[in-house]
């Protein structure tokens, strides 16, 4: 059995099977890459690159040279995403744009199905899709592209047998508009128009299957589309779904269902006020998000604008917690908005939710001004007093070419005790900061491009997409420096922080042609996907591997990447004996139920050790 403590590791090689095998011996685990290119990359870069978890890898060979702008949907399981493919072995070669599946595998990707027959493609999901994962069977609202049906609810097991139209709800190619898909016990709820004008965008269930889809009830009666409930903000709360819905006496307010028609309800009327055509005024409930034992959302009501407010369920058990912004010659609206997705396994998500972090319920809102500059992160234990602000930003303390905290950029990453964030202001430009939830611990965390732009301005490291790994270690997509035609270049690559400005480090990744000197660029820029994916991070890069063909490496121009084992905790880049082209005698393991020998014969070896 290996000593725990010897740490190295053995990087075997062999021609017949040109399988990359790396063995981390303090943790008895393995990783196989399909791809021997590796093994040129190690040997020029001082030795190597980093340890296993901190080495990113192609696991698709689609062979595109355009960006692939397709929502990603995942259950940790498998990834489903859009896209074209010159690869014959993934079956949608002349396809044209269609789903396809991967498992974080190069064998274990491919086309899904050709849902629209031929060249053509199917409706473009390049931003976020409503869906909901139900007993690992995706639920999405989707086009075909064949003009016999609009956007409708399908379902996809990522089988061709298995992928289908559920029910077109709104028959002919307009579409039923179908928002919000939300799993509960069992069901589907969502809202959808299907094109009688009796009624609107109304409350819909479904089980899966065309006859099991129907509008559960028709909370706005009324002749014309305008007469909507359009209910949202789903819910799950004490065995109940809550959520925003409109009706014509009460306006927009809080109601809950229990699955049928009869006990589908309103919950309370926060703000009664009646406006000048009759109809009910409406505190428009919404983010509605569960934390110790209340549902909290944003509302407004004539004494406040919108700002923090908690339920239990109840019209008694509803109150504001509170007026964040009071009011003084008139009614303040602190815009409390979210800072987190409803799902964090879904990239690119809209944010929906309140953060939790500890506890501690995490937003934003403004107290001091209108500009977007005053918003603020703040706190909440659920109490008036409990309820304060981690940040100060003011309406000059960014700047008047700042714009304070980018919530579209990343929303707020929460991790175990701390949670990042963007913040634009003129000292340092868009650049990554950190809290522990006080105002003493939110700070920079690093200024990752430190140089100026053209204009003279504090330039930006291109920051879009974050990560949470374990603890409070945080995966990021970023550029250290400015690039100009006569400047060093600066890619988007992939850092890892443990949360300090030394701590911050490029993760590695493989080189995908090992005749060009290139690795992969564009991560985590807009629009680029960067996710977590099970105990994994998956990304979208671009690496350049010339005209002769590079498109049949594995990660060449356009292609999704791997970094396993996130969870893993932090480990910084270490340094390397290369040892190559060594005698070695037999050397015989034995661990556990398992035991082989490696032989000298092995055509081709190179063995690292960590120093």
């Amino acid at each position: 059995m290996f000593s725990k403590r010897i740490i190295s590791m053995l990087v075997v090689l062999s021609f017949i099977s040109q399988t990359f095998v790396v063995v981390d011996t303090d943790s008895y685990s393995s990783s196989v890459v399909e791809d021997s290119s590796i093994l040129e990359e190690l040997s020029e870069y001082d030795g190597a690159r980093g340890s296993p978890s901190n080495l990113s890898v192609p696991f698709t060979n689609l062979g595109v040279y355009n960006h692939i702008p397709s929502f990603v949907f995942t259950n940790g399981k498998i990834m489903i995403y859009q896209t074209d493919s010159d690869n014959v072995s993934y079956g949608g070669h002349t396809k044209g744009r269609e789903l396809y599946v991967s498992d974080g595998t190069l064998t274990g990707t491919s086309m899904i199905k050709d849902l629209n027959p031929g060249s053509g493609s199917i409706g473009s999901i390049e931003s976020y899709v409503s869906h909901a994962w139900w007993n690992d069977v995706l639920y999405l609202v989707l086009d075909d592209g064949t003009d016999e049906t609009g956007r409708e609810l399908w379902r996809t097991d990522g089988t061709a047998a298995g992928t289908y139209l559920v029910k077109d709800i709104r028959p002919g190619s307009a579409g039923s508009s179908i928002a919000s898909l939300t799993l509960w016990k069992d069901h589907l709820y969502f809202t959808a128009y299907d094109g009688n004008q009796s009624h609107g965008y109304e409350l819909w269930q479904s089980d899966g299957t065309e006859n099991g889809t129907f509008i559960l009830k028709d909370i706005y009666p009324g002749d014309s589309v305008q007469d909507s409930g359009w209910p949202r903000f789903f819910t799950a709360f004490n065995d109940k779904l809550y959520f925003q819905a409109t009706d014509e006496e009460n306006g927009a307010e809080l109601w809950t269902t229990d699955g049928t028609e009869n006990g589908t309800t309103l919950v309370v009327d926060i703000d009664n006020r009646t406006m000048g055509n009759g109809k009910g005024s409406g505190s428009s409930p919404s983010y509605i998000t569960v934390f110790n034992d209340y549902m909290y959302f944003t509302a407004s009501n004539a004494s406040s604008g919108k700002t923090l407010w908690k339920s239990d369920g109840t019209a008694n058990g509803t109150s504001r917690v509170k007026d964040i912004w009071p009011y003084e010659t008139y009614r303040r609206n602190a815009d409390v908005r979210p800072i987190v997705p409803s799902s964090l396994e879904s990239p690119d998500s809209l944010l929906s939710k309140f953060g939790i972090m500890g506890n501690h319920l995490y937003f934003t809102a403004q107290s001091s001004c209108s500009s977007s500059r005053c918003a603020n992160l703040w706190k909440s234990d659920g109490t008036e007093d409990g309820t304060v602000a981690v940040t100060e930003f003011d309406d000059d303390s960014n700047g008047d070419s700042a714009s304070g905290i980018m919530g579209h950029r990343i929303g707020f990453v929460i991790g175990e005790s701390k949670m990042v964030f963007v913040v634009d202001n003129e000292t340092y430009g868009e650049e990554l900061w950190i809290s522990d939830g006080t105002i003493e611990g939110t700070h920079l965390l690093i200024d990752l491009n430190p140089e100026d732009d053209s204009n003279g301005n504090a330039a930006d490291s291109e920051i879009y997409s974050a990560v949470a790994g374990s603890g409070d270690i945080f995966y990021f997509g970023g550029r250290d420096g400015e690039n100009c035609s006569h400047c060093e270049h600066h890619p988007n690559v992939l850092w890892k922080t443990d949360g300090t400005e030394e701590g911050t480090i490029k993760v590695n990744s493989t080189r995908p042609k090992p005749s060009e000197d290139n690795y992969p660029d564009l991560i985590g820029i807009d629009n680029y996907p960067l996710f977590s994916f099970g105990n994994h991070l998956v990304f979208e890069g671009h690496t350049s591997c010339g005209n002769d063909g590079g498109h049949e490496h594995p990660g060449c121009e356009f292609d999704f990447w791997i970094l396993h084992n996130i969870s893993s905790g932090f480990s910084p880049t270490p340094s390397y004996t290369l040892h190559t082209e060594e005698e070695m005698d037999p050397i015989n393991f034995e661990g556990g139920v398992s035991q082989f020998t490696m032989e000298p014969e092995i055509s081709r070896q190179l063995i690292v050790t960590l120093d």
